[in-house]
């Protein structure tokens, strides 16, 4: 027997789940029927107790004979409960018709949407009202565990992924089900007991519906005939695929971060695709994923750049997986438009609408050239020196003397060569491409230096053996890639922690200070040069009265190790004296800087001096300072980014990097 009254078994699991939390705003779904009924009078009766508001939404679909007669008796029952109500009329017969869905399923949608412009409509009233709201409005449905039961049923009998087996979630973003761990005998014996009646759908025992024939015959005869707990068995186990999912997901995240090129990072299946964009796999490292994050990770790549999962499919998945497989290179058509193209080690998806666009952007993130403006080229005298002769991949030097024909930047043509050895054994520029394994969709949009059909440099490869610089150059071609220069720097830092990461933290730091000072001003003080993007996002966020003033303060030159010197390059404008004062930093290590502005700041007559940062070494701690609002704990690394420079470079990088010096 269930452990409780129903109502206080709710209860728990309201609390148990996080469900509603005193000061939340609630609205409850209700048709009429005795699910929706309960749960209503379930909501009332708790929510003094636990310290919510409570509305109702009731929507007329226009099908029934007798629709009519369910809004007025659920206008009877919530005045009776003193609860508000808005009934919403739609015409789900119209709709089904015009979007080509069922009328079922286009009831639940119109159902969604007018509980969504609801809960937007309430809580912009709270927001009107100077309400101090803990959360948006929590919808509340009455699904129940034969619900839950039925839907696994259903998924898996039509085929399904993990995701579908996990049934009706208890919590899914805004939306709560209280009962969800309740049988619907237990729900009528509820109302029974109550004397309260409710209003019966005749639809629900239509043989026309599969789910009815589920929920009518299938689990009944499941109970009656194989086990007495089957629907609470099935329901548990949505519970259980519900956690291994949510386990998966996470695994799949990462390891689409492993697999995905930098500019290809999925940020959820089923958003609307960039228009132009290429998502890249990288398949070495797909194949070093387990068998099961491979077919997620190209399933969560497959959904993204469709902008959708509707469509979509295993067969599409495993198509996938063979193509990335193949030997050689090979493209394939799939949903939504989209083609995938195997080239060498990647698989690159796109578009079809957008897909030549697509690869040209693509190509010019890579810093690789799509015009010949890209260049920067000069003449000048060559001083003999070898050494002087530049190393790196995007400044290039050429002996002028050596040009027949007029320079020119352009893509390839046919006859196009290249010599690769000092001896002057020379390629097709065709077959150089293909040794390189240069990918199919860059070969025709590469431009290049060429002096007729010699091509001078393939940038991100190699020059023209013939044009090199000896020791009888007499005059230097200079050319230079500035976006390659650019590129290159940026692969000089690892990430170590991503803007979206850093974002997040500053909100939560916002939040803090905003309690910590309520009802006082709050007086920032921005350490410049490194702390100034810290500041200025912080100071967005905290929602108590703020002033701001910045000193510069430094104890580093030009290198990565703290001088020990600490020196005030820029005082303040104002006094503080009496003020509540928050220092802010970029990054805090040995903790010098940061006591010295202490004893600087109280004799100057603070009233309080707390210390924010957002980054901490406390590894590097050489005095007994204490930081009350610390962003991250990093390890003893040199970082740079989101105002941190390492010489003066790198500071506009939007996220924190590690300098791989």
């Amino acid at each position: 027997m269930p452990s409780g009254t129903l109502a206080q078994r709710v209860g728990r699991r309201i609390q148990e789940d996080g469900m509603i939390v005193p000061g939340d705003r609630v609205i409850a779904g209700v048709s009429g029927g005795a699910d929706s009924v309960c749960l209503l009078l379930l909501l009332a009766e708790l929510r003094e107790r636990e310290g919510f508001s409570l509305r109702a939404v009731h929507v007329h679909h226009g099908l029934r004979a007798d629709a009519d007669g369910d809004r007025d008796y659920v206008s009877m029952l919530c005045a009776k409960a003193g609860i508000p109500l808005t009934v919403e009329q739609v015409r789900a017969g119209e709709y089904a018709r015009r979007r080509h869905m069922s009328t079922e399923e286009a009831g639940r949608v119109l159902r969604q949407q007018a509980f969504a412009r609801e809960a937007k409509r309430w809580d912009e009233e709270a927001a009107e009202a100077g309400e101090k709201t803990v959360r948006p409005c929590r919808i509340a449905l009455a699904h129940h565990l034969e619900d839950c039961a039925e839907t696994v049923l259903f998924n898996l009998c039509r085929g399904s992924s993990l995701a579908g087996l996990r049934g009706i979630l208890p919590v899914n973003g805004s939306t709560i089900r209280p009962l969800i761990g309740e049988r619907r005998e237990e729900i009528e014996a509820y109302l029974r007991a109550g004397n309260v009646t409710w209003r019966t759908d005749e639809s629900n025992a239509s043989p026309a519906y599969t789910r009815n024939r589920i929920r009518g015959d299938i689990l009944p005869l499941l109970e009656s005939e194989v086990n007495s707990g089957a629907a609470k068995h099935i329901a548990a186990a949505g519970a259980e695929a519900a956690a291994a999912e949510a386990f998966l997901e996470t695994q799949t995240a990462a390891a689409a971060g492993r697999c995905l090129s930098a500019d290809s990072i999925c940020a959820g299946a089923g958003k609307t695709p960039a228009r132009g964009r290429v998502w890249t796999v990288r398949l070495t490292a797909l194949r070093m994923e387990p068998e099961i994050l491979q077919r997620r990770v190209l399933y969560r790549v497959l959904a993204e750049c469709a902008g959708k999962k509707k469509d979509l499919e295993a067969v599409h998945v495993e198509a996938l997986l063979r193509l990335a497989g193949r030997r050689g290179n090979g493209s394939l058509s799939l949903p939504c438009g989209i083609t995938a193209v195997k080239s060498y080690g990647e698989l690159r998806l796109s578009r079809g609408d957008t897909a030549p666009s697509a690869a040209e952007d693509d190509l010019a993130a890579t810093g690789l050239p799509v015009s010949g403006t890209a260049y920067e080229y000069s003449k000048f005298a060559y001083v003999p020196g070898l050494s002087a002769i530049p190393q790196n991949n995007y400044t290039k030097w050429f002996d002028y003397d050596r040009i027949s024909a007029s320079l020119s930047f352009r893509r390839r043509r046919k006859g196009d060569r290249i010599t690769v050895t000092d001896e002057g054994a020379s390629k097709t520029l065709a077959r150089y491409m293909i040794d390189e394994k240069i990918p199919v969709s860059y070969r025709d949009r590469i431009v290049m230096p060429a002096d007729g059909s010699e091509i001078l440099w393939i940038p991100g490869h190699r020059i023209n053996a013939h044009y090199k610089v000896t020791d009888k150059t007499k005059r230097v071609l200079q050319i230079s890639l500035p976006d390659l220069r650019r590129k290159e720097m940026n692969e000089q830092i690892d990430v170590l922690i991503e803007e979206k990461d850093i974002e997040k933290r500053i909100c939560s730091l916002g939040e803090q200070i905003s309690r910590d000072y309520e009802g006082r001003e709050v007086h920032l003080i921005g350490i410049l040069k490194g702390a100034s993007f810290f500041m200025c996002e912080l100071a967005k966020r905290i929602t108590v009265p703020v002033s701001i003033d910045f000193m510069s303060v430094s104890s580093y030159g030009s290198g990565t190790e703290s001088s020990g010197v600490v020196r005030i390059k820029k005082d303040m404008d104002e006094p503080i004296e009496g003020m509540d004062v928050i220092v802010v930093e970029d990054i805090v290590d040995s903790g010098r800087t940061l006591s010295f502005l202490g004893d600087l700041l109280k004799k100057r007559g603070a009233a309080s001096i707390r210390y924010c940062t957002l980054l901490d070494k406390p590894d590097r701690r050489v005095t007994d300072l204490k930081v009350d609002y610390t962003g991250f704990v990093i390890p003893d690394k040199f970082v740079v980014g989101y105002g941190m420079d390492y010489d003066q470079k790198y500071r506009n990088l939007p996220y924190i990097g590690v300098v791989k010096l």
